[in-house]
């Protein structure tokens, strides 16, 4: 029976945990994760909300804990040297395909108006590479190795500072609505981006009933990865690069307004679908 850890500060110290037991098996990790998390939601109960300071003022660091814990459990400290470059190769071909994929995906839209599948799928590859690489070089191991370096803990710390500088009720709605509006948002764009590559010479009059099916399995596609990257942050290698082409999509078009309709885009597409 699983323990619910439900506020972020709790979240947050059990992942670290997890990410300094990442080297164990499997079940006895979560065996030993599964009681960080009773203790945690003891915590809760008795202070509350408790913030990262004071878990660790109670407990020590996520990484002093873990330790105790495999002491505890008869696990030897693992060795670091051979997994921190492993894991650094890792994070360095996540953080590329991050940064290309977006970019040349939206250069290939601006530039390629024949939209032949064939290109389409070669700027993927390309963009979608280097993660691809991250992941073999992790060779099935838990992302937990990438989590304890140094530069990924401080990109975590921005982000909850990031977070607590909103108002709470802000960032319980962007946590709660946000997050599930944009999985769907996401996976509504992917399918009419997939939709005008692969079928590309259907009057647009035809076209809105045709999207309804074709968006509706990205979108559950895209809500899927999601709930699958939760459980086995490695996805996160091939979610993060989707979501920074998507989103720099989205901001082409907003940016553009009604021009990206009404403009040469228009004139080009009315001319060759007979609008």
């Amino acid at each position: 029976m699983s323990t619910v850890v439900d506020t972020d500060a709790a979240m947050a110290y059990r992942e670290r945990v997890g990410a300094a037991l990442a080297d164990l098996p499997a079940e006895e990790r979560d065996d030993l994760l599964e009681d960080v998390a009773e203790h945690l939601a003891e915590l809760s109960v008795e202070l509350g909300d408790p913030s990262a300071t004071v878990l660790e003022q109670r407990l020590g660091t996520p990484e002093e804990y873990a330790a105790e814990l495999r002491a505890a459990a008869g696990f030897q400290k693992p060795a670091s040297t051979a997994r921190n470059g492993r894991a650094r190769l890792a994070l360095t071909c996540a953080v590329l395909s991050t940064l290309l994929l977006p970019v040349i995906s939206v250069s290939w839209v601006m530039l390629s108006y024949g939209h032949p599948l064939g290109q389409f799928l070669l700027v993927l590859a390309i963009g979608l590479a280097p993660a691809a690489v991250g992941l073999i070089v992790l060779r099935g191991r838990d992302l937990g190795m990438v989590a304890r370096l140094p530069v990924w803990r401080f990109g975590e710390r921005t982000v909850r500072h990031g977070a607590a500088a909103l108002p709470g009720s802000l960032a319980r709605d962007l946590r709660e609505v946000g997050q599930p509006v944009w999985w769907a948002l996401r996976g509504a764009l992917v399918g009419v981006a997939a939709y005008f590559v692969l079928i590309e010479d259907r009057p647009m009059r035809a076209t809105v009933p045709r999207l309804v099916v074709p968006v509706l399995l990205t979108v559950l596609a895209s809500i899927w990865l999601t709930r699958r990257s939760q459980q086995d942050r490695r996805w996160l290698f091939l979610l993060v690069p989707v979501n920074g082409a998507v989103l720099l999509s989205l901001v082409m078009v907003l940016m553009q307004g009604t021009s990206f309709w009404t403009g040469g885009w228009f004139e080009f597409h009315s001319g060759r679908y007979g609008w």
